[in-house]
């Protein structure tokens, strides 16, 4: 009985606490501006890439992530070897993400076009 009434009491608290963090969490949301920045880059790769809706609601969503997970990082306090190594980081895992998106003739386009229609991979010096 001892063993059980324990049992109740950390699945209670497991319970509480992982309600509280459910709460408490907010996912990031792209501003306004950042969101413009992706549909822009989005329009310039659909004319190459031919999304379908679906890959175009997909990509655009990744997009705005990346869009304000870069802004993030060069708005940073960091110093500029860790920025480069985070962007770095960040235009490795876009292109992961993209390539669960799109088809590969079309994710082939995408790295032929990416340096010209995606800017968000900068180098500080």
């Amino acid at each position: 009985m001892k063993n059980f009434i324990q049992l109740i009491t950390v699945a209670f608290s497991l319970l509480i606490t992982t309600n509280a963090f459910a709460q408490g969490y907010t996912a990031n949301k792209a501003t306004p501006a950042q969101e413009k920045k992706a549909d822009d880059i989005v329009l310039k790769f659909d004319d190459v890439l031919s999304l379908t809706e679906k890959q175009e609601l997909l990509f655009k969503n990744k997009q705005a992530e990346f869009v304000y997970a870069n802004e993030a990082v060069l708005n940073s306090e960091r110093s500029k070897k860790e920025i480069n190594g985070i962007l770095l980081a960040l235009y490795q895992e876009q292109a992961n993400e993209m390539k669960e998106i799109l088809t590969p003739p079309q994710f082939d386009l995408y790295v032929q076009y990416r340096s010209k229609y995606d800017p968000l991979f900068v180098i500080l010096k």
